[in-house]
């Protein structure tokens, strides 16, 4: 240990080796080609302001700085080399040294930060070690060719561009890793554990190798962000089981293809996100949940069974098959001129159906668990413009009106004994009472066909459909 003694270098170099602990709580200073090199498997702690102007060299061991200037002036740059340790504490700031970095710039206690351009010289990693607290990158990581590895239970948060020719993100640990600023790496990302949020539609990098989300992790949107073209393979309930898809705030877009490769949960905690890239279930379980909402702008391939729980709005602006189970247990399913094909579709919670637009849900089997007091709200219908048919309706009997479970589906406008399961054609439609709809209902019954052909001519998907679909419902014939 030196202590507390002044370091003067002059112009030379001091090199510290062994595997012995050393901490220089002193001023380290020289001038010129002064420098310091840390060989060796022990560590060593500057905690003094420095002033020596040459290269700092960690080769080996951890060189331990708990000082804004510990590294001296920014003149020299320091190097990390593989296997090397960088370790900032104390809640420092780092400005503007230059860091070549093979090894590890680890952030071990307390939020630190560094603002010097940092370039890998090889598979480099940054670790925050304590969770609650914050390692900033702020002047930018260029990967060359190498992988920046990013790990830790603390969070780290890169306000910099990120850069490279060839190299690639790999986020492992249980913290969160930010990526702010529009990054142009052209590697591929891979979220193993934790989150990485994006704020920033380039924050990816370019689209050209894609991003994979494993299971237990988490990748984040937030910042009214649209990021392009970007592959995305994801499952799994996302860290801590806060959605592998995650919409943070604001409203985010994803134009990318996603694949989902295993079960995977979508939650939208606020504002709302849309994908608007093809979307592949491989026959997997989606469960969507949230206060926020979420857009499936395309047609989901291979869907079999989904899950939508929570306050927020689910909303199916193309058309959609399910050949297995969808769940509605609370929120909004919305259909946005959508043509939806459920084999069996469950009512678990209070829930709304919104018809938007011009839309068809047609279902095999339809059934209403619901408790005392609990509905099954239709929004937005229009009648002879939009379709609900069900083949089967769990309890329920043809052409009757104010009893379970028809009495459980409550149009907009209407009364809960206003609703009925038509024989012949399955559709369930409200029904209002004669003498509310008196005069109207000679106008509506000479309009219907007229309005029928209207509607179908102009949604091609179900012009094309006459008779009885894929459930057995009668559809409505064109008859154009």
């Amino acid at each position: 240990m030196v202590g507390g003694a002044t370091v003067s270098l002059g112009a030379r170099t001091l090199t510290l080796t062994g595997d012995h602990d050393i901490s220089v709580s002193g001023v380290v200073s020289g001038t010129g080609s002064a420098a310091l090199v840390k060989n060796g498997a022990g560590t060593l702690t500057l905690s003094g302001a420095n002033t020596f102007t040459g290269t700092t060299a960690v080769n080996a061991g951890t060189l331990a700085i708990s000082h804004a200037s510990a590294l001296g002036t920014a003149a020299g740059g320091t190097i990390v080399s593989t296997g090397a340790i960088l370790s900032l504490s104390g809640g420092i700031t780092v400005a503007g040294e230059a860091l070549t970095l093979a090894g590890t710039l680890r952030g071990a206690s307390g939020s630190n930060t560094y603002g010097g351009a940092i370039t890998l010289s090889g598979g480099g990693v940054f670790e925050s070690a304590v969770a609650g607290q914050t390692l900033t990158l702020s002047g930018g990581v260029n990967l060359s060719t190498h992988q920046a590895t990013f790990a830790g239970a603390g969070d780290i948060s890169v306000s910099g561009v990120v850069s490279n020719s060839a190299g690639s993100v790999v986020k492992n640990g249980t913290g969160t890793l930010t990526f702010a600023a529009a990054n142009t790496y052209v590697g591929s990302t891979t979220i193993n554990a934790g989150t990485l949020v994006i704020s920033h539609g380039t924050a990816l990098g370019t689209t050209a190798a894609g991003t994979t989300v494993a299971s237990g992790a988490t990748l984040a949107f937030t910042g009214s962000i649209a990021v392009g073209a970007e592959a995305l393979t994801v499952s799994g309930a996302g860290a801590g089981g806060t959605g592998a898809l995650r919409n943070l705030a604001e409203a985010n877009a994803f134009a990318g293809d996603v694949t989902f490769a295993g079960d995977t949960t979508l939650t939208s905690a606020a504002g709302g996100l849309s994908l608007t890239g093809a979307l592949a279930a491989g026959g997997h379980t989606l469960t969507v949940n949230g206060a926020g909402n979420l857009t499936f702008a395309s047609t989901v391939a291979d869907a079999v069974d989904l899950v939508k729980t929570g306050a927020g709005a689910l909303t199916f602006a193309a058309d959609q098959t399910f050949s297995g189970e969808v769940t509605l247990g609370g929120g909004t399913l919305a259909l946005s001129n959508a043509d939806v094909s459920i084999a069996t579709l469950r009512i678990t919670a209070g829930s709304i159906l919104d018809f938007g637009g011009t839309s068809v849900l047609t279902v095999g089997e339809l059934i209403l668990d619901l408790a005392d007091g609990q509905f099954l709200s239709i929004t937005s219908w229009q009648d002879y413009t939009d379709f609900f048919c069900a083949t089967e309706f769990a309890g329920a009997e043809f052409d009757l009106r104010g009893v379970a479970p028809m009495n459980r589906i409550l149009f907009a406008d209407f009364g809960d004994g206003d609703t009925r399961w038509q024989s012949g054609n399955n559709e369930i439609t409200p029904v209002p009472e004669p003498a509310a709809y008196g005069l109207l209902s000679l106008g509506a019954l000479l309009a219907a066909p007229w309005l029928r052909r209207r509607r179908r001519a102009a949604v091609p998907a179900v012009v094309a459909v006459a008779g009885r679909d894929g459930n057995g419902c009668q559809r409505p014939r064109d008859s154009a």
